[in-house]
């Protein structure tokens, strides 16, 4: 009985942190990030952008927490018939988020924050940049958000 209170609870882990990072990933992509599109000021929108991410820094954190969180799920089911591989592709593409975070979002991010970086004069580097980060963030949304979804569905039904 123990086992299942265990396992239950970290159900509940993994899907509060899945529904944190879906979202964050979303309020940046369909709000943030347009509102600092349309923004006219590029000095400020760009000193908006760096603080933003400056405080994105525990999503990795996060990400590992709701990764491990699904794979103890599987683990203690597996071979059992309350076994449910979602569980498994679930730790497999919220772990896979980070090195893709890394790979793919990392040097844009470096841009936005580098120090005396206020793209004054570079209003085309700005759209440039926000135009790329932008591409590689929508599909880390798309992915926490549908994740979230089924494992609300996992842990109502």
């Amino acid at each position: 009985m123990a086992s299942d209170n265990v396992s239950k609870t970290m159900k509940i882990i993994s899907t509060v942190s899945l529904g944190h990072l879906a979202g964050i990933t979303a309020f940046k992509s369909s709000c943030i990030q347009p509102a600092l599109e349309e923004q006219e000021d590029v000095p400020a929108a760009a000193k908006t952008m760096s603080c933003i991410l400056k405080r994105s820094s525990v999503l990795p954190i996060i990400s590992i927490v709701s990764s491990a969180s699904s794979l103890y799920v599987y683990y203690k089911s597996y071979g059992t018939k309350s076994e449910d591989e979602f569980y498994l592709i679930s730790s497999l593409m919220i772990g896979g988020l980070v090195p893709y975070t890394a790979w793919m979002l990392l040097p844009i991010n470096q841009h936005f924050l580098s120090e005396g970086e206020t793209f004054e004069h570079s209003d085309e580097k700005w759209k440039f940049l926000m135009k790329d980060w932008k591409k590689w963030h929508l599909p880390r949304s798309v992915v926490c958000a549908s994740l979230f979804s089924m494992a609300v569905y996992k842990l109502v039904f």
